[in-house]
């Protein structure tokens, strides 16, 4: 009786450890305006994202990309623009109109790739009296904003299912350029990637629970955004190298669920894997035309070039 008494009690714990963890990473959605002051770019999104920045002391070009979920939809926003490079620097990369078209010619590319598709369709649109590229996809829509003149571009990105629309209107039409703008300031982004509060209050508590693992879908289960794993300094210093796997759980309200390794790397690059894979914005599995929770397996690599 004892044991059994044990055994339910375990089981009772786990699932409101579960349930607190899911509840934990939502957030409603509710487009709100945001902004980047020192790049003077404001826009609307549904909720805060997660996001990741790219940077070389030696090349002019700065990255900074944000990604988020939101009913069956992933929001990407990314600001390119201009930094000072040392002088030191022996091959210097350069931010100019050359790098603006080859970035285009790259997102094309990628969406051929990644899509499985024979070509993209490209319009030339104006939005806010900047010049936009649009680049459509099977289930991905970028839109570029040309802003050269101030040393930067601006990507708006939707990813979506081929049958499901976007607030795509307010997404794009809501940007705005200037140095007076109005929002919530984006930072670094939210710590972790938040899923739908909405599809969580919809399901019973015992659905919530219920991971289902390799099963025969209707769309599979698409990752969108992966952040890159930070190398720390002592695992730098300590040349250490190699792959860590994470059994990741994917919620069906688009919010990461447990991370689990099932090998270890040491002077913290384990935790920095897990930190990235709480961090992923993806579109979960759809089974019988519904999202559903799904277990599946990242890798990050670590290695010294």
């Amino acid at each position: 009786m004892s044991k059994k008494i044990s055994l339910l009690f375990v089981l009772i714990f786990s699932c409101v450890n579960l349930y607190a963890q899911t509840e934990k990473y939502t957030a409603p959605v509710k487009w709100e305006r945001y902004k980047f002051s020192k790049h003077e770019i404001s826009l609307e999104l549904p909720k805060m994202p997660v996001s990741e920045k790219f940077v070389s002391n030696c090349n002019e070009l700065v990255k900074e990309h944000y990604a988020l979920y939101a009913q069956e939809t992933v929001y990407q926003v990314v600001v390119a623009s201009k930094q000072k490079i040392s002088p030191f620097c022996r091959e210097r990369e350069l931010f100019n109109q050359t790098v603006f078209e080859e970035s285009i010619e790259r997102l094309k590319q990628v969406l051929i790739d990644v899509e499985k598709i024979d070509t993209v369709q490209e319009s030339k649109i104006t939005v806010r009296d900047k010049e936009v590229t649009k680049i459509v996809g099977k289930f991905t829509t970028h839109w570029v904003f040309n802003d050269l003149k101030n040393d930067k571009w601006l990507v708006l990105s939707i990813s979506n299912r081929a049958n499901l629309t976007a607030n795509e209107k307010q997404f794009i039409n809501a940007v705005n350029f200037g140095k007076t703008l109005n929002g919530i300031e984006l930072g670094n982004g939210a710590s972790q990637t938040l899923g739908d509060e909405e599809k969580t209050n919809e399901n019973k508590f015992e659905e919530k629970l219920q991971v289902k693992e390799e099963l025969s879908v209707n769309d599979s289960l698409r990752v969108v955004f992966k952040p890159r794993a930070n190398y720390t300094d002592d695992a730098r210093k300590n040349q250490i190298q190699g792959t860590i796997n994470l059994r990741v759980t994917f919620l069906a309200n688009g919010a990461v669920g447990a991370v689990t390794p099932t090998n270890f790397l040491p002077d913290g690059l384990t935790e920095q894997a897990k930190i990235a894979a709480s961090r992923l914005v993806f579109l979960p599995q759809i089974v019988n035309g519904k999202p559903v929770n799904v277990i599946k397996t990242v890798q990050y690599s670590f290695t010294i070039y």
